[in-house]
Formats: C-alpha cells, sequence, structure tokens
C-alpha cells in the first residue's frame, strides 16, 4: 500500500493532496462506464412515472428499476474521487466510524463498518501508515489494540467528505436545489423503513384457517 502525504493547511479543500500513493488533484469528473444506461433509462428524460393504473409507458420507469442506476452512477463518481486521493469508500467509512463513535477495537471497527475482518485489516493498516489513525494497547498483555483517529485523520476525512459532495453535486446537477432536498428526504424515509422492516425479508403469507 502507498504512503500517504500528511495533510496540513487546507486552505481552500482542493489544493492539498491527500495521498496514499497518487493521483492528479482537482481533475474533472469524467463520463463514467454505465452512465449512458442511466440517461437512456426510461423516464430519464423527464417522463412520467409508471403508473399501472394509468397505463404509463413502461414498467422500467419503476423506482425499482431506477434507483440502482442511479446508485451505479453516484459510486462510480465517488469511487473516482476517492481513488484521486489515495482512498476507497472503506477508508471513508473507517475515518467516519472512529470520528463519530470514537476508538475501536480492530474486530469492532470492522463489524461497524460492514467489513470482514481480513477485509478490514488492511484498510487499517493503510490508514496507519499515512499516519491517519493511530494503535496503541489496551491490555497489559499488549496483545489487544485499539484505533483512534488522530487530528491528521480528522483533516483528511473532511477533504473526502468534501469530494463526496462534489460528486453528489455532480450527478444531481439537473436537479433544482428544493428538488435536492426532497429527493434526500424521500431518500431517508426510505431507508429508515427499509432498515426496521429488514432488507431482503421473507415475504409472508396468511396461513389457511382450518
Amino acid at each position: 500500500m502507498r504512503t500517504a502525504v500528511p495533510l496540513r493547511g487546507l486552505p481552500d479543500g482542493r489544493a492539498t493532496h491527500l495521498d496514499l500513493g497518487g493521483g492528479t488533484d482537482g481533475t474533472a469528473v469524467r463520463p463514467h462506464p454505465g452512465e449512458a444506461d442511466l440517461r437512456a433509462a426510461p423516464g430519464a428524460d423527464g417522463a412520467q412515472m409508471y403508473d399501472g393504473r394509468k397505463g404509463s409507458p413502461s414498467p422500467l420507469q419503476q423506482a425499482i428499476h431506477l434507483l440502482p442506476l442511479a446508485g451505479e452512477a453516484a459510486e462510480l463518481r465517488l469511487t473516482q474521487r476517492l481513488a484521486e486521493r489515495g482512498m476507497t469508500r472503506a477508508h471513508l467509512t473507517m475515518l467516519a466510524a472512529l470520528a463519530e463513535h470514537g476508538p475501536h477495537a480492530k474486530p469492532d471497527l470492522a463489524a461497524r463498518c460492514g467489513l470482514s475482518l481480513p477485509d478490514a485489516l488492511p484498510v487499517v493498516a493503510s490508514l496507519l501508515a499515512g499516519r491517519l489513525v493511530e494503535a496503541f494497547p489496551v491490555h497489559i498483555d499488549r496483545r489487544h489494540e485499539v484505533v483512534m483517529v488522530n487530528a491528521a485523520g480528522r483533516e483528511a476525512l473532511d477533504l473526502l467528505h468534501a469530494e463526496a459532495a462534489a460528486a453528489q453535486d455532480d450527478l444531481l446537477r439537473p436537479l433544482t436545489r428544493g428538488e435536492r432536498a426532497q429527493l434526500n428526504a424521500l431518500l431517508r424515509r426510505v431507508c429508515a423503513a427499509a432498515d426496521r422492516t429488514g432488507a431482503g425479508a421473507p415475504r409472508t403469507e396468511a396461513v389457511p384457517q382450518g
């Protein structure tokens, strides 16, 4: 894993490199493979959303089909911007978890970030190499370590959040500020409901009586 250049002094949030290995800074977002699918999706030109009761043009205009396309376009934009900083979504997620919830043992940090421990350990190692986090023993036998974010890691996290905001602005460019706020509120409601019910929960069928 390539080593990060410590961040110092962020005059405009874009001028300073965060680099665990390089990449250009300030590069304009380029078109991504697969975006043509989103642009060409039914209804992408503002056509009416499918409503089976009204006989709209295509059932593929339903949100269940459009949301994955939008999600893919969002992920591609974010992935590219983070890669230009030598980072991945896992680095962003891990720094955010440590900044918000404090020090973690490595297994606990992996679980909080939704990663297996074997997948999480290289991410922790790269953050340690970049001096964005620190690890220290918590037991007298020194066999157990806790990971915590340091000041450089918090600066890096701010920069990565700025990159995510820029990727979002690029994706949502066709929408007004009010439409963006409305979309965000609706997605938060959908995600909250999905968390409560459990994603992928099996459908329950009525049991015949008698």
